[in-house]
């Protein structure tokens, strides 16, 4: 019985001991949360701190001077102890500027969790954008637009969100909004993107509207040029629906940005050699090759050796026809960086102008190389493999290429050509074919395909009826006015024994040839003319 006591008191003192230590650790705990802020911030526990991304490194070395000054201001106000939120939020903007797109979004991460006021939210929301992260990006644009649900830019980029999330119903919903702000300079990019979900769902009078608007306010868009385009050509207007596809070619690099302010904010940040060398892309991008030059140059004296300034010069002086001052340009930029894929191929194209086809296969196989998904590399490769008489090597960088860029017409062309040329006739046929579903406006692919259903000398791929209906589109769709195209038609009228016919197509052909000053075609043409009026049709070899 007294030991069962002993055993109660025992337990009752270890509860009252426990109480006792609960009682003294809430009394420490409410001290320390009353009293804290009165202690000095170097002994306060980085509380604010924990769980934030740090600070990324800072790549000074590489930057030229004045880029440098920037950064070395920017890490300098880190140490401020006013600047918690700020001196994150500047470094942010900085590196987002300069196209350091993980460091700027974890400066703007940092900045936003300290600031607290919602500031460095949207900036960091754009990078999560730029980076392709739509779901994280969505989440916090929906915090900054609740705050904001008036700002143009926020609803703009949320919309694009949506719409790459599939959402399409509520990115309608932004781009309207936006619509209605009527002095937004972001309305076209708004326009474009109502358009382009109308055509998605087939509502293409309403997608005309809408692109139509868009190019009012801002003509040189290539994205909604190219959706116009599209959208004309479902509703069987075909040559509205090439002129379109041919202004989006020419200004497929060009839109507005999705938010006017903040790409004026980040241009202004830029300093020195690396802005002249933007404002010398965007020249170029818009087609005044002059202006450009004279940007990068002014680039270049600011700072000689930064190489994409000599790689851009080198591209521009190359599309000038300055190949002397293009190969300078090139090469230089590869000796600062090897690694420049662009300046490799462009040191390809330039060597493919002056007929130096092996010296361009080396350079377009190491701008492959460095990037294997370079389109127009891969185009060149094997185009000039071909013409080194290299067609079974030619096929895998032309094929790559067809995979690169479906809606591209040439590399079905040359693709076939080359087959052909190995006497693999139904396996080009089957490429042009797949070259006339995925690129249907455009002529050329039925003028090849129907040049080889004409002329093959395989018995069991010609087909010279379904060649005439091809060729007669091709023609069509071409008003009569290429010589290639008429040149066709008059094998399929001669495959089919309809040799006056394809004698006075032969003849209009050679006329456009003769008038277009093309004297190789011009030929080729003459020689089937005899061949025509001694009754024999044409046969490729």
């Amino acid at each position: 019985m007294r030991e069962r006591v002993a055993g109660r008191i025992v337990v009752a003192g270890f509860v009252l001991l426990a109480v006792v230590m609960v009682l003294v650790t809430s009394v420490t705990a409410l001290r320390l949360q009353r009293f804290g802020a009165d202690r000095p911030r170097d002994e306060q526990p980085p509380v604010r701190a924990a769980g934030l991304p740090p600070l990324p490194e800072v790549p000074l070395a590489s930057m030229e001077p004045a880029v440098q000054r920037q950064f070395k201001d920017a890490l300098a106000r880190l140490e401020d102890p006013a600047a918690e939120a700020t001196g994150p939020g500047r470094l942010g903007e900085l590196l987002h500027a300069y196209g350091f797109l993980d460091g700027a979004g974890r400066c703007y991460t940092r900045a936003a969790a300290l600031d607290g006021n919602g500031r460095w939210e949207y900036p960091r929301a754009v990078v999560l954008f730029e980076l392709g992260r739509w779901s994280e990006a969505r989440a916090a644009l929906d915090r900054v637009v609740a705050r904001q649900p008036r700002a143009a830019g926020p609803l703009l980029h949320r919309g694009e969100v949506n719409r790459r999330l599939n959402r399409l119903d509520e990115a309608l919903d932004d781009y309207e909004l936006v619509i209605d702000l009527d002095a937004a300079p972001e309305r076209a990019r708004a326009y474009c993107g109502a358009g382009q979900i109308a055509l998605r769902r087939g509502e293409l009078e309403i997608a005309l509207e809408d692109l139509t608007a868009a190019l009012q306010l801002e003509p040189e868009y290539g994205a909604a040029r190219y959706a116009l385009g599209q959208a004309l050509r479902k509703l069987g207007r075909t040559d509205d629906a090439r002129r379109e596809l041919a202004l989006a070619d020419r200004h497929r690099d060009r839109e507005p940005p999705l938010d006017a302010a903040l790409a004026a904010r980040l241009a202004s940040l830029r300093t020195g050699a690396i802005d002249a060398l933007h404002t010398g892309i965007d020249l170029a991008q818009a087609g005044d090759l002059v202006a450009a030059v004279e940007r990068y140059h002014e680039a270049l004296r600011l700072n000689p050796d930064l190489a994409e300034t000599h790689a851009q010069l080198g591209a521009a002086q190359l599309a000038r026809g300055r190949l002397d001052e293009a190969q300078h340009h090139l090469d230089r930029g590869l000796e600062l960086d090897p690694g420049n894929a662009d300046a490799r191929y462009n040191l390809g194209v330039l060597a493919h102008e002056r007929r130096q086809h092996e010296t361009a296969v080396q350079h377009f196989r190491q701008a492959v190389a460095l990037r294997p998904g370079h389109f127009d590399a891969q185009l060149g490769l094997g185009t000039d493999l071909r013409q080194l008489g290299h067609h079974e090597k030619s096929l895998a960088p032309l094929r790559a290429a067809m995979s690169c860029r479906p809606g591209d017409p040439r590399p079905y062309k040359r693709l076939a050509g080359a087959l052909a040329a190995l006497g693999r006739y139904g396996e080009a046929v089957a490429v042009l074919h797949l070259g006339t579903t995925r690129v249907p406006d455009d002529a050329s692919i039925a003028d090849r395909l129907a040049w080889i259903l004409a002329t093959c000398p395989a018995a069991d791929i010609r087909d010279p009826a379904r060649a005439l209906d091809l060729a007669e589109s091709a023609c069509r769709r071409t008003r009569y006015r290429v010589a290639r195209a008429l040149d066709t038609k008059a094998a399929a009228l001669a495959a089919l024994q309809r040799y006056e016919e394809a004698i006075e197509t032969a003849q209009s052909a050679a006329d456009l040839a003769r008038a277009g000053g093309d004297e190789e075609l011009l030929t080729q043409i003459e020689q089937r003319l005899q061949r025509y009026r001694a009754g024999r049709p044409w046969e490729s070899e």
